[in-house]
């Protein structure tokens, strides 16, 4: 779905790719899993900023997450395993982006639109938007948890 919008890995990102990365994320949070529960707590999101030095080379950078976490039950109801789906957003630590709270939100117990809503309320988000910085890196993970 980012492929489609010009959002690849490897890629020099586009300014305005937080914005596409979360419009796509959206879609995505829409559409149904084959073989997950519908128990309400079986579909989540996370919202994740910060700057964060993962120990990966990498040295400091401002992360900006985007998690879609499944949980699979056997036939009988039994748990079977989670995974989760990253859009890791990865920009230079700049005073403007270490200025900003680190954040992290959950969707358990809240509809989609007001999850949302209440993501694009953040001070995190707003800022990382209004920034109009570019993303030095995009990392899409699956994986189970």
């Amino acid at each position: 779905m980012l492929d489609a919008r010009g959002i690849r890995e490897g890629d020099a990102l586009p300014k305005g790719a937080v914005a596409e990365a979360w419009s796509v994320f959206k879609e995505f949070a829409e559409m149904p899993v084959e073989g997950m529960s519908c128990d309400d707590d079986s579909d989540g999101l996370l919202f994740q900023t910060g700057v964060y030095d993962w120990h990966d080379g990498r040295g400091r950078n401002f992360n900006f997450s985007l998690v879609r976490q499944f949980v699979f039950h056997e036939e009988t109801g039994a748990y079977d395993h989670m995974e989760q789906l990253e859009v890791l957003l990865l920009f230079e630590p700049t005073p403007q982006l270490e200025a900003l709270p680190r954040d992290e939100l959950w969707s358990f117990g809240k509809s989609l639109p007001e999850y949302f809503r209440d993501v694009e309320s953040l001070a995190s988000f707003k800022g990382v938007v209004a920034s109009g910085l570019s993303p030095t890196d995009l990392q899409v993970r699956l994986g189970e948890v």
